[in-house]
Formats: structure tokens, sequence, C-alpha cells
């Protein structure tokens, strides 16, 4: 049932909040309009093959092994470890667990969807990791993107100090970024990729956190 009035202000979705969410995910999705038009037209593909280029001269046997660690932030089995273990944890059941899993189920589905309808080839140049499918958006980045935000979005609801709040934040962007990098790195994504990456985990990481909150899901773990 959806709440409304003071059950919903307590939930922190008054009506000025849903509208501030709303507006939100409409720029991200004009956002993620353009970086995939900018994709699909080649318009991009300078930018990209500068960052590559760059990211090759920085590379070393131990960046690499790095990298190679970095990059399963967002593999599958990451993501569903993260997700249930989080469930399987009874403090974080209901907080966390369920926001998780429903978001990155949401992340994965919409990924793919977009994988196959936009259909870009991945890059031609070394792989330093194996991989299939086609290259936009990057999966691995949105998962990882999705669970992050996630975390972020469910932490402020239930932590009040800025401090903590930033921190948090600021562990939740770097997570995310490097993650995003490393896929450029290993030669598996290009630039393009992890942007709409980042774009699409953040959508769907706000879009089902505000259903689950807007519907009252979210008052079980208050």
């Amino acid at each position: 049932m959806i709440t409304t009035g003071k059950n919903t202000e307590k939930l922190g979705l008054d009506r000025r909040r849903i509208i501030l969410r709303l507006s939100i995910l409409l720029l991200l999705t004009a956002l993620f309009c353009l970086v995939a038009g900018l994709v699909i037209s080649g318009a991009l593909y300078r930018v990209e093959a500068s960052v590559y280029a760059a990211l090759t001269q920085i590379m070393t046997p131990w960046l690499t092994s790095a990298m190679l660690i970095i990059t399963s932030g967002g593999s599958t089995l990451v993501i569903v470890v993260v997700a249930a273990a989080l469930l399987l944890i009874p403090p974080t059941r209901l907080s966390y667990g369920i926001s998780v899993a429903l978001a990155s189920i949401g992340g994965i589905l919409a990924m793919f969807a977009l994988i196959e309808l936009i259909a870009r080839e991945r890059p031609s140049e070394l792989w330093l990791q194996a991989a299939s499918g086609y290259s936009f958006p990057s999966g691995h980045t949105t998962a990882c993107t999705v669970v992050m935000v996630t975390i972020f979005l469910v932490f402020i609801r239930q932590q009040r100090s800025a401090k903590a709040r930033a921190l948090v934040l600021a562990v939740c962007v770097v997570v995310a970024l490097l993650v995003g990098i490393s896929r450029i790195y290993l030669g598996v994504h290009y630039t393009g990729d992890v942007l709409g990456g980042l774009i699409l985990g953040t959508f769907v990481a706000l879009l089902v956190d505000t259903i689950l909150r807007v519907s009252g899901a979210a008052r079980i773990s208050k």
C-alpha cells in the first residue's frame, strides 16, 4: 500500500522529494540516451581511443594484476555473493538485502536488454581478460554501480551523520569508478561503455529504491 502524509514523511519521501527523484531519473535517462547516441554514431571514438592509449602508457604487470582483482568487483559471482550475504545476515536482511537483491536483478535485466539492442562490438585492441558478448553498456560497471548506489541510498536513510554519509559516498563512488576504469584498462570496454554503465546503474538503483520507499516496503527496515 502506498503511504501518504505522515508515514511518507517518515520514509523521507514527501511530495517534494518524490518530484526531485523523478527529475533526477529523467536527467539520467537523457544522459544515457545522449551517451548511447554518441556511441552509436561513433562520435566518442577518438576520445575513447585517447583514453585507452593513455592507460597503455601506465601498464605494468603489478597494475594489471590489481586491475584484474578490481574488475572482479563487478562480476556476476561477486554481485550474487554480496546480495546473498546481505539477505542471509539478519541485521541487513530487511534493510540492505532486499534492496540490493532487487536492484541487482533489475540492473542485470536492463543491461542485457540494452546490450542486445545496441549491439556494439567490443574493442579490437589487446584484451588482458577474456570477455564475450557485446560492449555497451559495460555489465561489470552497471552491476557494481547498482550495488554501490543502493548501499549508499539505504545508508543515508539510517545514518544522519554528515561525515559518515560523505565517507560512504566517497567509498561507493571510488569503487564504481575503479571497476569502470579497470574494464577500459583491460581492453574489454570503451570509455562510452563505462559511462553508460555508470548512468544505467545509478538509474536502476534510484528507481528501485524510490519504488520500494513509495510503496511502503522500506518501512520494514525502520
